[in-house]
C-alpha cells in the first residue's frame, strides 16, 4: 500500500545517507520478489560542470563525489593521467613536502593540447587515485581559467608543461594575450611550483 511504499522510500534515502556517512544501514522491509537496484547519478553532475551551476567536481581518495564553484588555497596538479605514472607520484610527493599540504590532481575534460576526455574515461582514470589523493574535474583548459576557480592556489607542473605554457599557439599567436593570461593568474593570487 501507499504508506508502506513511502516508508520503504524513506528507508532507502536514510540508507543512502548512512552509507555516505559510513554508519550501519537499516534493513529494508522488502517482499520476496522485490529488490533494490542502485544507480549512481554521477553523469548528471557532468551536465552542470562548466555551466552556471558547477565549476569543478571532486572525487576524494575514498571515491566520494562533491562539487562546487571555488576551491581556494590548494595545490593543484593538472594532467591527463593517461596513465598515472611514477613521475606524477614523485612530483606530487615533492609538492606535498615543499608546500606542506595535500595535492589535488586536476583533470580537465577539455584539454588545450589533447583530445577531450569523456566522463566515462575520466572516471576510469580517477580510479588510479584511489587511496592516493583527490581528483578535481574541470572544463578549464587554460591556467588563467583554472586560476578563477582555484584562487590563491599553487599549480604543480612539470618541465614539459612549462615548455607548453609559453607556446604562442595557446594564445592565438599573440604575445599580448599570453601576458594578459599570466597577469590573470597573478591577480588571482596563484603561482607555479615546477
Amino acid at each position: 500500500n501507499r504508506d508502506d511504499e513511502e516508508q520503504l522510500v524513506s528507508l532507502v534515502v536514510i540508507n543512502a545517507l548512512a552509507k555516505v556517512c559510513g554508519v550501519s544501514e537499516m534493513e529494508l522491509p522488502l517482499q520476496n520478489e522485490e529488490s533494490v537496484i542502485q544507480q549512481n547519478g554521477d553523469v548528471a553532475l557532468l551536465d552542470w560542470l562548466g555551466g552556471q551551476s558547477l565549476q569543478y567536481i571532486s572525487v576524494d581518495a575514498q571515491g566520494i563525489l562533491t562539487a562546487g564553484n571555488f576551491l581556494e588555497n590548494v595545490a593543484v596538479f593538472p594532467g591527463s593521467y593517461n596513465p598515472l605514472h611514477d613521475g606524477h607520484r614523485r612530483l606530487a610527493d615533492v609538492a606535498r613536502q615543499r608546500l606542506g599540504k595535500d595535492v589535488c590532481f586536476e583533470m580537465t575534460l577539455k584539454n588545450a593540447d589533447k583530445d577531450q576526455i569523456s566522463w566515462a574515461e575520466a572516471k576510469q582514470r580517477a580510479d588510479q587515485f584511489r587511496n592516493l589523493g583527490t581528483v578535481l574535474f574541470t572544463q578549464m583548459p587554460l591556467f588563467s581559467q583554472k586560476a578563477n576557480i582555484f584562487p590563491n592556489s599553487v599549480f604543480v607542473i612539470g618541465a614539459d608543461t612549462v615548455a607548453r605554457l609559453i607556446q604562442p599557439r595557446f594564445y592565438d599567436d599573440d604575445p599580448e594575450k599570453m601576458h594578459q593570461s599570466f597577469k590573470k593568474i597573478q591577480q588571482s593570487g596563484c603561482r607555479f611550483l615546477v
